[in-house]
């Protein structure tokens, strides 16, 4: 399952502009992301970047850290680690009227990349006020309306944790993760991908959830769902044994067998010929029969035949 990445590209431009505050002109950035099955269109925007800017990425997340950081002509290139074991590498180059800016992301869902291009516009203004409407779309991210459960409980640790951005929101997303975990299939499976992720995720102890309960709670309520098979096959092992066997012992006690112990090798898994399956003896049968009926139908014909041409032979 991938992970949310609606706000990897402003996330993007915080990593490949220091953000400090300064005196800056605006640039027109024209940005796209491409990996993950996925291809986003081209966005274009105006932003304001420091008059002296040598592309070094800000530290914006402490769970992730630059190393690498290398000083080329007309500007840099580095590398990303983060503790989910996400990685990254990143080159930017700079002259005094254009901008070009590429970076891979590699995730456990796979990778990303991300490239931009940018033409200096003119005019001053404040590099700090930039931050403003990237945090603002950053902030939309943590709207718990019109989202999908799924879609929310793979970002757990942007709600559950002290410095994550939208901590403010915990307790909204706690009580919806509460209500929904333990009758949502999607929902549980979305917070067992977050858990793989991120196997140090406080999200579970933060919010006080019992994911045991849950999955029991979603096996015993899905164990005669014979659609959900693969749900009880990945969580259920115990419910998906029995629903299998009962569907077999169904399968069988509907089939003629043509030896003893035919029906105890066919509730084992085994398949078998039946009575009336091809190549059995009934099926030989009527062919046979089929056979001997087409040749009886020729030789009376024939008799028919030879009848007909001694009466004109002889007259009678």
């Amino acid at each position: 399952m991938k992970k949310n990445l609606c706000y990897l590209l402003p996330f993007w431009l915080l990593l490949a502009f220091n953000a400090q505050a300064a005196p800056g002109e605006f640039w027109e950035l024209t940005s796209a992301m491409e990996g993950m099955g996925m291809t986003m269109p081209a966005q274009t925007s105006k932003e304001c970047l420091p008059l002296k800017d040598e592309g070094e990425p800000a530290g914006v997340d402490k769970n992730c850290k630059v190393t690498d950081l290398k000083h080329i002509p007309n500007g840099s290139t580095w590398k990303m680690s983060c503790n989910d074991g996400t990685t990254g590498s990143g080159k930017q180059t700079r002259t005094k009227d254009t901008i070009t800016s590429d970076m891979l992301m590699n995730t456990s869902d796979g990778s990303m990349k991300m490239s931009m291009k940018g033409k200096r516009v003119g005019g001053s203004c404040d590099t700090g006020e930039k931050l403003k409407p990237v945090l603002a779309e950053i902030e939309k991210t943590c709207d718990l309306k019109n989202k999908k459960t799924e879609e929310t409980v793979l970002m757990a640790s942007n709600y559950t944790k002290s410095d994550g951005i939208c901590a403010s929101r915990k307790e909204l997303f706690c009580s919806l993760v509460k209500r929904e975990l333990p009758n949502d299939k999607k929902a549980f499976e979305a917070f067992d991908q977050h858990l793989k992720v991120e196997p140090g995720s406080n999200a579970a102890k933060a919010c006080g959830l019992n994911v045991e309960a849950a999955r029991q709670s979603l096996c015993k309520a899905n164990a005669s769902n014979r659609k959900e098979l693969g749900f009880l096959d990945r969580h259920c092992p115990s419910e998906a044994k029995v629903l299998r066997q009962k569907i077999r012992e169904e399968e069988c006690s509907g089939r003629q067998f043509t030896a003893a112990g035919d029906k105890t090798k066919c509730l084992a898994g085994i398949d078998l010929p039946t009575e009336d399956s091809p190549g059995s003896s009934s099926a030989t049968t009527e062919q046979g029969t089929s056979k001997s009926g087409n040749a009886t139908t020729d030789a009376v014909k024939e008799g028919t035949k030879a009848l007909k041409g001694l009466k004109d032979a002889f007259g009678f």
